[in-house]
């Protein structure tokens, strides 16, 4: 079964050797690495828990290894057995798993897109990484470590390449060094002189990760350096100039479902998750940058990429004591307003965008769009691109030319739409984002049709019954295109209008049992455009 995962992650066959941490305690799992020990997979050992608690291709396992991976399956190792001690039973969802996994070699399908692994760098806090932090002759080349807090930070701020500079300073003091001092409004990054990991000095890398951890009052020592997680959030404001709106928030608010929602949102956005928990060994900062189908999460634990890969987010048990995370850690723009606040399109196809381009989208946006083309009938709108922050940030569609008009449909999130359709001569699109997190817009393109009537009748939007009727004949249209339909005509085959009904609504009644027996027209009438089709009357 492990074999069978692996290969379909990998797209060719894997040969996989057990590897055991029972000398740790750990019996609830069963660990597997490929030959040459590049990638790895974790597979539950009873079925009352979710099959593949971890997996990657691009590291192994080591003998010893780092502490927060050791951490995260020592502590998974402890909720199994206390599920084990409870004789636990799986739930649907997590047999589903099992079946999947046993059938196909593959877990079921949970989001449409996955995000691949954001990073580029494999950093750390040990040799090189710490050279400008104090020195201690105990400690990794003789300076104590960076701490992880900064670490995960500094991968964060590198993934964006942000800031050139920094704001404000800090001055602190420990119980073994005093007189910590940074003044950030004097510091330059670049960006361009950090490679994704080093093996010998690197002065930018040395000098961000230092000012990381003086932003947060990092304890310095050689065994180890820790600071408080919920500095950092503060720290990427205050002196990194990040955008104002980045929080930090504990997952004990949350349940489960949301969380996963709130990270997979900040992953479609383009944002790394800092992220933080307490283990056996202590606290640990790592950073979330991926998510798969399955709806794994990636992690890059700031260990030169040992232990990096998919963990399952329900088995971060290892630091189900305070799990906490930073969203919206992103370069403060401003509110720049990317797109025309108001334009109109009369051309009978075209393109429409936020406008932002290979940038995020500003903050209090309000734009909006006119599709007007002469004679249309029917606009037809189909999205190409959408990332936008979920229920937050909006693009809605009225027919009609305001917002008074009626509403068609609400776009948010990062799933393309089906196709939209707006009946009648003009369609309204409105984009309007908040004050907060924001992500990188949407395109779509609209095509209009001069046979709006048609359209409709043919989709079944309209409909007439019975047919032939007696007493009364019943004409319903869907609530979409009622504004597009103007006036409806009875009429005979001599041409005679027989009755006509104005402005109809969504239902209305025509009363034809004192008309001759016989075949009639019936005229569906838009602003632009009309169709006709035959009904009978006995």
């Amino acid at each position: 079964m492990a074999q069978k995962f692996m290969s379909s992650k990998t797209s060719k066959s894997v040969s996989l050797i057990p590897v055991s941490y029972e000398n740790k305690g750990i019996t609830q799992m069963y660990f597997f690495t490929d030959e040459s020990n590049t990638s790895f997979v974790v597979i539950a050992a009873d079925k009352f828990a979710t099959p593949v608690i971890a997996y990657s291709t691009e590291s192994g396992l080591d003998a010893v290894l780092p502490d927060p991976v050791s951490d995260y399956f020592l502590g998974t190792e402890l909720k199994l057995s206390e599920a084990e001690a409870k004789s636990m039973q799986s739930d649907q969802e997590t047999s589903a798993e099992w079946e999947s996994l046993s059938k196909t070699g593959a877990l079921p399908v949970q989001l449409k897109s996955a995000v691949a692994p954001l990073l580029a760098t494999t950093w750390n806090q040990d040799c090189y990484y710490n050279d400008s932090v104090p020195e201690h002759i105990d400690g990794p080349c003789g300076h104590c470590y960076a701490g992880c807090v900064a670490t995960a930070m500094g991968q964060v701020m590198k993934y964006h390449n942000y800031p050139a500079s920094g704001t404000g300073s800090n001055i602190y003091g420990t119980g073994a060094y005093s007189n910590i001092h940074v003044d950030y409004s004097q510091a330059n990054y670049n960006w361009a002189a950090m490679p994704g990991s080093i093996s010998s000095s690197n002065p930018e890398i040395a000098k961000l990760l230092y000012h990381a951890g003086v932003s947060v009052n990092m304890d310095y020592w050689y065994d180890g350096s820790g600071a408080v997680s919920q500095y950092a959030a503060e720290a990427f404001v205050d002196h990194f100039c990040y955008a104002p709106y980045v929080f930090y928030a504990e997952r004990d608010g949350f349940a489960d479902v949301d969380w996963i929602w709130v990270i997979t949102n900040e992953l479609k956005s383009f944002r790394p998750v800092y992220y933080s928990g307490q283990g056996s060994s202590g606290g640990h900062a790592f950073v979330c940058d991926g998510i798969d189908n399955s709806s794994k999460l990636h992690i890059n634990w700031g260990w030169s990429g040992s232990g990096n890969g998919y963990y399952s987010i329900n088995s971060l048990y290892g630091f189900n004591d305070g799990q906490a995370a930073i969203f919206g850690v992103e370069p403060s723009t401003g509110d720049i307003q990317y797109c025309q606040s108001t334009s109109v399109h009369t051309a009978a196809t075209d393109t429409i965008s936020d406008g932002s381009n290979e940038q995020r989208y500003g903050n209090n946006t309000n734009c909006s769009w006119t599709i007007q083309p002469p004679g249309a009938g029917l606009i037809v709108i189909n999205f190409t691109e959408l990332a936008l922050d979920q229920d937050m940030d909006n693009v809605f569609i009225y027919s009609g030319t305001s917002t008074s008009d009626p509403l068609v449909a609400t776009v948010s999130g990062f799933e393309l739409p089906s196709q939209i359709l707006v009946w009648g001569p003009s369609a309204y699109v409105v984009f309007q984002s908040d004050g907060m997190l924001r992500a990188d817009g949407f395109e779509f393109y609209y095509v209009s049709s001069l046979t709006g009537m048609e359209e409709a009748w043919n989709n079944s939007k309209i409909s007439v019954f019975p047919n032939p009727a007696v007493n009364d004949m019943n004409i319903e249209i869907d609530p979409l295109v009622v504004p597009a339909v103007k006036r409806i005509e009875l009429i005979s085959l001599a041409g005679q209008v027989v009755d006509v009904v104005e402005n109809p609504q969504q239902t209305q009644t025509l009363q034809v049992g004192n008309l001759p027996s016989g075949t009639y027209g019936i005229r569906f009438l838009g602003e632009n455009d009309s169709f006709s089709s035959f009904v009978e009357i006995q």
